[in-house]
């Protein structure tokens, strides 16, 4: 039995704390992505494919698990979760500063991929939980946005640690070990409540309160769409900082800023993701994500300088921040609350896939195009098509209140 018989009311700190750990969960492992050049430089006869594994395997242990941690949430609370998840972030990711061989850091990446894997959707499930309509679209977005900040902390933080050497990055999990004792104290474990197939009109173009039977659609657009779009963001957070060097042989400090713009802008859109969300249904929601990251990493591509580079940036994590809250917000209105952890667990599943799955079409379009200009381009141009895609068909659907 979950929860207390005395009903829990999430406060200031609840709020705080969850995103506080939400904070690392969409860009932890490509927190050392700028110091990946020195990593290669430090291990010279390791081929820059397995280097790149470093932060693009973790995501496949994350993908692979994400549904029994999300199935173990929904059995046994969605607080021992979170904190065995904090804890494996957190001491599998600072033990890369202490090794010193690439495979040795990639095993223990992986459990940190594990770790990663609990993050993302015990909070998510937690604030469909504790908060409904309007108040829940509105800290969705304040999630997303939180880890945009994360990402802005922890790759500008790295960057700035790498120009020590390329285990200072390393240090940056130590994070998670802080957040543990705050999830103690301040997250408790939500009341489970009896369905109900009652819908009320938010205001957001997604439909409220909690159904009985799940809807299986919705849930598979989410998760294609989340699965395409992070392909093309995590381009940006593993090859960016090679493209940067051959530009103007920048220092990792500089890497580090222009991977936190992408995050920076993240956070803004999705700190304002829920006046989005009033005028928009939720497939145009995620063609104005493609559209956005089409366009930045066109820019990307055409540029021939960093202040450009880091424009195209700005404007991917602009995208991205409109397309993370509006999966969560759909999933919730669809998903019966004895699901919720499963199905949460299958949108890190779809991210995850996606981020692993960005390294092999990184290498087959760099490997097509013979550079990283043209990789960027190339992958720019069919995000735009995607985008224009999603928007047609959204206006197939215009009328319905579904949030389709």
């Amino acid at each position: 039995m979950f929860g207390s018989d005395k009903p829990f009311v999430p406060g200031k700190w609840t709020l705080i704390v969850l995103l506080l750990a939400a904070m690392p969960a969409l860009l932890g492992t490509a927190a050392v992505a700028p110091a990946l050049p020195l990593i290669s430089a430090a291990f010279p006869d390791v081929s820059e494919t397995m280097i790149s594994f470093i932060i693009t395997l973790p995501p496949l242990a994350t993908a692979l698990s994400g549904f029994l941690v999300g199935a173990i949430s929904d059995k046994y609370g969605r607080k021992k979760v979170l904190l065995v998840s904090l804890a494996l972030f957190g001491f599998a990711g600072v033990s890369g500063f202490f090794l010193d061989s690439v495979t040795a850091i990639i095993f223990w990446r992986m459990w940190l991929g594990i770790g990663l894997a609990g993050l993302m959707p015990t909070v998510t499930t937690l604030l469909t939980e504790y908060y409904n309509g309007p108040t829940r679209a509105r800290y969705l977005g304040y999630m997303s946005a939180a880890m945009g900040v994360g990402g802005l902390v922890m790759q500008t933080g790295s960057g700035i640690l790498a120009e020590i050497s390329w285990r200072e990055p390393f240090l940056i999990y130590l994070f998670g070990i802080l957040v543990i004792p705050l999830v103690f104290f301040f997250i408790k474990e939500p009341k489970r409540e009896e369905e109900t197939e009652s819908v009320y009109d938010d205001g957001l173009n997604i439909k409220s309160s909690r159904p009985t039977k799940l809807d299986i659609k919705p849930v598979l657009i989410v998760y294609v769409t989340l699965f395409l779009s992070l392909i093309m963001m995590y381009l940006v957070s593993s090859k960016i900082a090679y493209l940067l060097t051959q530009v103007a042989d920048v220092s990792t400090t500089v890497c580090g800023l222009v991977l936190g713009l992408c995050a920076l802008f993240s956070a803004v859109s999705s700190y304002s993701f829920w006046r989005f969300a009033r005028r928009f249904t939720s497939l145009q929601m995620f063609s104005l994500m493609f559209l956005m990251e089409g366009l930045g990493l066109f820019v990307i591509g055409t540029a021939v300088s960093v202040p450009v580079i880091a424009l195209g940036a700005a404007i991917v994590g602009f995208g991205l921040g409109l397309g993370t809250p509006t999966g969560a917000m759909w999933l919730s209105s669809v998903t019966p609350q004895k699901y919720l952890g499963k199905i949460m667990g299958g949108q890190i599943v779809a991210v995850y896939f996606g981020v692993f799955a960005s390294s092999f079409v990184g290498a087959e379009l760099l490997a097509l195009t013979g550079t990283y200009q043209g990789l960027f381009l190339a992958i720019g141009v069919v995000g735009v098509v995607i985008g224009v895609v999603y928007w047609v068909t959204a206006g197939l659907f215009r009328g319905r209140r579904s949030g389709v």
